[in-house]
């Protein structure tokens, strides 16, 4: 009998750990959500697939509530403190069943460029390859999780002495429209373009639109 009882405990507990051993974080902030990075200056928001019932989550040394009130999922803010060891642990019962090691780093907020132009002089062709603005995170595995709301074109003929056309694009408009393609196709060598009153919006910016540098190419 008690043989038979040892056998059934036994058998409970490997059901436990190998149920326990089925969770999984996620990054959903990242183009690869299996990469185990933190970033700062920003909500690292985390999905722990197959988290137990009445199970606590806890990272560093703070526990942490679900955002949204969505089961599973956790928003992390970080920094970079030399020596802290940054894990994410779940309780189950006051007991620890699963931990995971994060790096944290840091990042320089988001860029905005001109199509495939990656340098302030570009040929015609490059920059009408894909005429409109695209926004990136740089230098880290991040998504752009920003849309474009605006922004001001002008295009000068030579040494900004000539003004050849101006354009304010309206809200969420992205790409060039067509006069504008057509007067950068008229364009010569030493014109220039400027892209100015650059404004984005992101999650948590709380609607507030955030300005970008502005954007100077001369045609070569």
């Amino acid at each position: 009998m008690a043989i038979r009882l040892i056998a059934c405990l036994l058998l409970l507990f490997g059901s436990l750990v190998n149920s326990y051993a089925q969770i999984t974080t996620y990054q959903l902030d990242l183009k690869d959500s299996t990469i185990s990075i933190l970033y700062t200056g920003i909500s690292n928001r985390i999905y722990i697939k197959n988290l137990p019932n009445n199970s606590k989550v806890k990272f560093n040394n703070e526990f942490l509530e679900p955002f949204y009130e969505q089961y599973g999922h956790y928003a992390i803010r970080v920094r970079v403190v030399d020596g802290v060891e940054n894990t994410l642990r779940v309780f189950k019962m006051g007991k620890e069943i699963y931990n995971h090691k994060y790096v944290v780093k840091n990042t320089n907020g988001p860029l905005v460029r001109l199509g495939i132009v990656k340098d302030s002089i570009a040929a015609k062709e490059d920059i009408l390859f894909a005429p409109r603005l695209v926004g990136f995170m740089p230098d880290c595995y991040l998504k752009f999780n920003y849309r474009l709301v605006g922004y001001n074109i002008s295009l000068y003929r030579g040494n900004n002495v000539e003004l050849i056309y101006k354009h304010d694009i309206d809200l969420n408009m992205v790409n060039f429209d067509d006069h504008v393609k057509n007067e950068i196709k008229l364009m010569k060598k030493g014109d220039k373009i400027v892209i100015e009153q650059i404004k984005i919006l992101g999650r948590g910016d709380n609607g507030c639109c955030r300005d970008m540098p502005p954007i100077k190419i001369i045609i070569k």
